[in-house]
């Protein structure tokens, strides 16, 4: 591996590790007055601090307000980030093609509704099976899910969950991290690098199975368009299903129902052949190639 692909993979996990600081910091800041209190009043480490920490953090809705607040901050970081390191110098580049020049309209728009589908079902059979192997494990997961998104009524937990969330983490993933390491490890490098690091985002194991080969769906999206906005509204309609929607329909055939209808569309109109000119970095500079 040479020192440009080394550069890049490092540059990657800096971006990936400086928005995990930003919530973790974040959240200690938020806590930290009732933390202090406890502290004084049960002595650090004691069952009974433990115990009444454990309380406050998941019988009230503190973790949700507190995911809401790091979620936005990170949002605004990421924003400002891709906007003048990657929007404001592409729309300099004569040639360069935008979401308007690679969608097509009515087949491209039905490849994405059936692909994301069809993504959500893949997720949902990949999360049955972990629950099957790590029942204890999956419920820790699921219940930490209740404690910072809510139980789907709550605002703050939908808003984060349906609008901030996707929007950060496609901004950072499909957006900077996509594009930084598409200079240096072309298509298939830079969907499975920003696929890895949306994995390593989630920070549990469990949620990375079945969030990774998302991330690949979604990154394949992004690449193909160039644009993170399919990846903003996929990641949306996921999130969107995943927590307004009873879970009453059966995810392995939602997966091969949508899924061969989205691969159909796909290859019926040339959507899974990439022949759209791509944007290369050369040294600070950019051409377009064609990728074969």
């Amino acid at each position: 591996m040479n020192k440009k692909k080394i550069k890049a993979i490092v540059y990657c996990i800096r971006v990936a590790f400086l928005v995990m600081v930003i919530q973790a910091v974040t959240a200690f800041a938020a806590l930290a007055p009732e933390i202090i209190r406890l502290v004084k009043e049960f002595g650090f480490g004691t069952e009974e601090y433990s115990k009444a920490y454990l309380d406050y953090v998941t019988g009230t809705p503190v973790m949700m307000y507190v995911q809401f607040a790091a979620t936005a901050i990170s949002l605004v970081v990421v924003a400002v980030w891709y906007y003048f390191g990657y929007v404001r110098k592409e729309k300099k580049i004569s040639g360069n093609k935008t979401f308007k020049d690679t969608f097509k309209g009515f087949p491209d728009a039905a490849f994405l509704f059936f692909g994301g589908v069809a993504t959500w079902g893949m997720a949902g059979v990949l999360d049955r099976l972990v629950t099957a192997l790590a029942p204890a494990r999956a419920e820790e997961v699921n219940e930490m899910l209740s404690v910072v998104l809510g139980s789907g009524v709550e605002v703050a937990g939908v808003i984060t969950g349906i609008l901030l969330a996707p929007l950060m983490e496609e901004l950072l993933m499909r957006g900077i991290i996509l594009r930084r390491s598409k200079r240096d490890f072309g298509m298939w490098g830079c969907i499975i690098i920003s696929a890895i690091l949306f994995g390593v985002l989630h920070m549990n194991i469990l949620q990375g199975i079945y969030v990774i080969p998302m991330g690949l769906f979604w990154g394949y999206v992004g690449y193909r368009y160039n644009s993170v906005i399919p990846c903003i509204f996929l990641h949306i309609l996921n999130n969107f299903i995943g927590i307004l929607i009873p879970s009453k329909f059966p995810p392995m055939a939602v997966f091969i129902i949508f899924g061969c209808i989205a691969a159909f569309i796909g290859a019926k109109y040339d959507i899974l052949k990439n022949e759209s000119p791509i944007k290369i970095d050369i040294e600070g500079g950019y051409t377009n190639v064609k990728e074969k």
